[in-house]
């Protein structure tokens, strides 16, 4: 961050985009979900499909909905050619439900005399001798997520959404909506400069031009 140059972002700029990618993050999470259930719906053939809607919501943690929504389609889908490619989205599913566990519960600090970007986290919180132990220092500890890493998270969950979508379209005997490639996230993040200036974009604040080398 530091060759960014100096004041690529104010400390409050950078708490309210660390919220904002947040919030996109997690209501991301919630297409997640929207996907899984219709996948659960292609599964059964009822005529009054809104009751399998409203047992999948009451169903309250992740992993027993995605367990639900598995067990569907293997049973309904299980010898089709399609079956694997809805178990490779529903497998990246449980490995990224970890990292929505992660940013919806956490623990927020700041860190205000650390470098640009990295000021806000979430913490990982430890448990020893009876003890929550986590970090108090100027820098936060190994594992804490910062601004950029909500930014990737949210483009992860995004990546699983499109899949799950075209794994929904596969099994129902239709061609994929989304180029394969679009299931996954973009290979570089962006930096805290494109990040600043998206934020100040949508505030209808001016953006700061690009830092030319010299």
């Amino acid at each position: 961050v530091g060759s960014l140059g100096p004041h690529v972002m104010k400390i409050a700029e950078e708490i309210f985009a660390f919220k904002h990618e947040l919030g996109s993050a997690i209501a991301q999470w919630g297409y997640v979900e929207g996907q899984l259930l219709r996948v659960a719906l292609e599964c059964v053939d009822i005529p009054d499909r809104q009751a399998l809607a409203i047992g999948y919501h009451s169903v309250e943690n992740f992993r027993s909905k995605l367990t639900m929504c598995d067990n569907l389609v293997e049973h309904r889908f299980g010898n089709s050619p399609a079956f694997q490619r809805w178990r490779a989205a529903k497998d990246r599913a449980e490995r990224l439900a970890k990292k929505r566990n992660t940013i919806a519960h956490g623990w927020h600090k700041l860190y205000a005399h650390n470098t640009e970007g990295r000021r806000w986290a979430i913490v990982p919180l430890h448990h020893a001798n009876g003890q929550l132990l986590h970090a108090d220092g100027e820098k936060p500890p190994a594992g804490a997520l910062c601004l950029r890493d909500l930014v990737a998270i949210r483009f992860e969950f995004h990546g699983l959404t499109t899949q799950i979508c075209n794994a929904y379209e596969v099994l129902c005997g239709r061609p994929a909506p989304f180029p394969e490639h679009e299931e996954q996230p973009p290979p570089n993040t962006p930096s805290l400069r494109q990040i600043a200036n998206q934020i100040r974009a949508e505030l209808g604040v001016p953006v700061k031009p690009s830092r030319r080398k010299s």
